[in-house]
């Protein structure tokens, strides 16, 4: 859950960068919307998480979960592409670690100035 926050904060951060060097078009509407895959009821059993959430400040009420976002019906539509943090972006060299250390290490260089924002350092 963590690794899929901070990712999607920075593809975020790299989004609003790149339009400002206008590197994307600005007529063009993306938004990046972090989706937890579980259902909302059941992060209750995420004790780690939701002791970590409260823990640094997160809202974690802000989340949406994979009961609440018809993904079906916007893929249908070509509204919508995903990725999936730890298929898709967290590519190792059979290394072994948590995703938050193999995002980390895969992101450093890019993101040591966000890394530095209080609530991400926390994560």
């Amino acid at each position: 859950m963590v690794a899929a926050i901070c990712y999607a904060w920075l593809l975020e951060n790299r989004m609003k960068a790149d339009k400002e060097r206008g590197e994307r078009d600005r007529s063009s509407f993306e938004l990046i919307v972090l989706v937890m895959n579980t259902r909302r009821e059941k992060m209750w059993k995420q004790r780690q998480a939701a002791w970590l959430f409260d823990h640094v400040g997160f809202d974690a009420t802000a989340l949406f979960f994979s009961n609440e976002v018809d993904l079906e019906t916007l893929m249908m539509a070509k509204k919508l592409s995903m990725l999936v943090v730890g298929e898709d972006i967290l590519i190792t060299n059979s290394e072994v670690g948590s995703t938050c250390t193999i995002l980390t290490d895969n992101y450093y260089e890019e993101t040591y100035d966000l890394l530095q924002t209080p609530i991400v350092k926390n994560l």
